[in-house]
């Protein structure tokens, strides 16, 4: 048996669209009688879709070629003369 969340936890899942519909109306409930808990959920949705914005439309990068020898030993005479 898992250990229920914390209110931290539930407030993050809640945020994700994680919950089931019993805690959804726990939280919502939770969320109608204090605004600094209101404030906090909003701050954590704002920050989901800022991480989710953040990460749209990037371009699919390809991984950099290894150095060639003659660039490595380049590189090594630079550092160590």
């Amino acid at each position: 048996m898992n250990p229920p969340p914390s209110s931290y936890e539930m407030l993050v899942s809640y945020a994700d669209g994680q919950l089931d519909m019993s805690d959804r109306e726990l939280v919502l409930t939770l969320l109608d009688m204090d605004a600094d808990l209101n404030r906090e959920v909003w701050e954590l949705t704002r920050l989901k879709d800022l991480v989710g914005l953040a990460y749209e439309d990037l371009p699919e990068t390809q991984p950099a070629p290894p150095p060639s020898s003659q660039h490595r030993r380049a590189w090594y005479r630079r550092l160590f003369g």
